[in-house]
């Protein structure tokens, strides 16, 4: 399926938008290692780690855009993923202590168990 994927772009490098940024990739399908910075490549693809949540990817390019003005230097990519069965999130440390999900997503949020950058196509800069 094709989607849009929220990253913040500084110094050359494109980290994850929110509190997934603990994972370190190496070539070819990602594996993951926790706590180790991750820095996405356009064609890499990433596949989810164990035990932790899915990637939050956007259905519409519309919802990509409303959600990347909340925040400044986002970056939308055009990726291809894989959709998840999970129906949420889990908080950036793994499961919350009582094993539930972060259930209060925005708007056109979807769940990916990996993805693939394709490229970009909208960039937002706040003031």
């Amino acid at each position: 399926m094709e989607g849009f994927k929220l990253v913040i772009a500084q110094d050359g490098h494109l980290y994850p938008l929110y509190g997934t940024s603990t994972f370190l990739y190496n070539t070819g399908p990602v594996r993951h290692q926790p706590f180790a910075p991750l820095d996405y490549k356009v064609g890499i693809k990433y596949e989810r780690l164990p035990y932790y949540g899915p990637y939050c990817i956007f259905s519409t390019l519309e919802d990509a855009i409303f959600f990347s003005t909340l925040s400044p230097k986002v970056i939308i990519y055009r990726c291809s993923y894989i959709p998840s069965i999970e129906s949420g999130v889990y908080m950036p440390n793994g499961r919350s202590e009582t094993g539930e999900y972060i259930k209060r997503m925005a708007p056109g949020t979807v769940f990916a168990d990996s993805f693939t950058l394709l490229e970009e196509v909208f960039f937002y800069a706040s003031c």
